[in-house]
């Protein structure tokens, strides 16, 4: 979803050089502001999703590391001795 939301998103940029490479002066400034709200959205994208990337990766990691340290119970091995 995200993917397809940055590729409309760059094709609508190419879109609007090449519409403000044909007009004329004002135009060209019309449509270069919202070339850089539309390459502001893209990064912004771009951006959360490598941050999410890397603090779940993150994670993750820690997760596993966590589940290394930790023992499990000792009732599981000798059964349930009724003292709960």
């Amino acid at each position: 979803m995200r993917k397809r939301t940055i590729f409309i998103l760059e094709n609508l940029n190419l879109f609007f050089i090449s519409i403000s490479s044909l007009r004329g002066y004002f135009f060209a400034k019309i449509s270069k502001s919202v070339q850089y709200l539309f390459f502001f959205i893209a990064f912004n994208f771009h951006l959360v999703k490598n941050i999410q990337h890397s603090f779940f990766q993150c994670n993750a990691l820690e997760d596993e590391k966590n589940d290394l340290n930790v023992r499990p119970p000792a009732g599981i091995f000798v059964g349930f001795r009724g003292d709960i």
